[in-house]
């Protein structure tokens, strides 16, 4: 009896190992199965995290193609910039020269201008003077053809006295007014 007690009580445990482990395969196949469900999840997720790190890295690669161009636009950028301010700092330079040889002929033309003024004041003054003199000279002209024809006068009525003197021998005081008033409107005949 003590054997089949003991054999009872190894049953027993035999038993209770079998149904413990029963429930341990029982348990383990859910957790397989439940392993197996979290498997397939865990590879749909990996599926779905692989298209979007490959997404990713499609982007990734765009936006460092987009950098890169970024990168060569800001360079050639920059260079233009740097050719335009050496463009702007010659140009500012020609300015400079320009507007100081501007002053320059500035200065000048109004140095002749004034040189030109001051030859138009003085030709003025001469052209007066020059003026002043030929009305001086159409004056003494005048003068001197009053004078000569004085002269032609006096010469036309010695003339005619004599001629009178001639005829008659003597001349009257009236025949010489006559002979005057003859000479200076020429249309009265004697």
């Amino acid at each position: 009896m003590l054997r089949e007690r003991a054999e009872l009580r190894l049953l027993l445990d035999i038993k209770s190992k079998v149904n413990n482990l029963e429930q341990h395969h029982s348990n383990c196949k859910v957790t397989v199965n439940d392993i197996s469900i979290s498997t397939k999840d865990i590879h749909t997720q990996n599926e779905t995290i692989k298209s979007q790190y490959e997404e990713l890295i499609n982007e990734l690669i765009a936006l460092k193609k987009r950098l890169l161009k970024s990168e060569t636009m800001v360079i050639e950028l920059q260079e233009q910039l740097s050719e335009k301010k050496k463009k702007i700092k010659r140009l500012n330079t020609e300015i400079e020269q320009k507007d100081t040889q501007i002053e320059i002929d500035k200065n000048s033309l109004n140095q002749a201008i004034d040189q030109k003024d001051k030859a138009i004041v003085k030709l003025m003054q001469d052209l007066e003077s020059k003026v002043s003199q030929v009305i001086e000279q159409n004056n003494t002209i005048n003068d001197l053809q009053a004078d000569i024809t004085k002269v032609r006068v006096s010469d036309q009525v010695a003339l005619k006295i004599r001629e009178q003197m001639h005829y008659k021998g003597f001349v009257t005081e009236k025949e010489l007014e006559d002979i005057i008033e003859g000479i200076r409107k020429p249309n009265i005949i004697f």
